[in-house]
This record gives C-alpha cells, structure tokens and sequence, in this order.
C-alpha cells in the first residue's frame, strides 16, 4: 500500500526535524525511528535517551517558548489529518508520535 504523497513528505519532514532537534539540543546517544502499519492507520515514533524538557501547556505555548520545530511537526501533523502525542520530562528523553488514520 502507498501513501499519499502529502502524508509521505510529512512524515519525512516530520522525522527529519525531529532527529534534527536530538542532534542539536538533547545530547542522547541513540535515537529509534519506526514506522508502523495497520489496516486503519500509519503512524511513525522517533525516540530518544536525551535530556527532555518540560512539555508546554498548550500548543500555542511551543511558539512563545521557541520550539519552532515542533511546531512545525504539529502543524504537519495536522495538515493530513493526523495526530501527535510527545511524551517527555526533563532528564528521561523524548518520544514523539504522529498517527494518521488511512
């Protein structure tokens, strides 16, 4: 099954800047993409053993907090119709997750 070409590029640029970020602010040694497939839905996870952050309140906080990527990831994200959930804290790393229904 192919996905959309808008859904492939957003998850490309999605997982580009997400492993940009680990690279230039988390200081973790690994970091784990997967892509995954169902029947209803695609979804990819880009995790890390860096140094997290405290997770913003609202979106519109990511703005005024300078988190310009993932802002762009969320916008992204929902420009196909998808879902992104960040689970991260200061000290235990990040994983991000986008989910688009198919």
């Amino acid at each position: 099954m192919r996905l959309s070409p808008e859904v492939e590029l957003a998850f490309f640029r999605i997982a580009q800047e997400a492993l940009r970020n680990i690279e230039r602010h988390v200081h973790a040694e690994y970091a784990i993409v997967t892509l995954e497939f169902a029947p209803w839905m695609v979804q990819i996870s880009v995790e890390d053993d860096g140094c997290g952050f405290t997770t913003p309140a609202s979106p519109a906080d990511l703005v005024a907090g300078g988190r310009l990527g993932l802002t762009g990831m969320l916008e992204r994200a929902e420009l196909v119709g998808g879902t992104l959930q960040l689970d991260t804290a200061p000290g235990r790393g990040t994983a991000l997750c986008i989910a688009v229904k198919i």
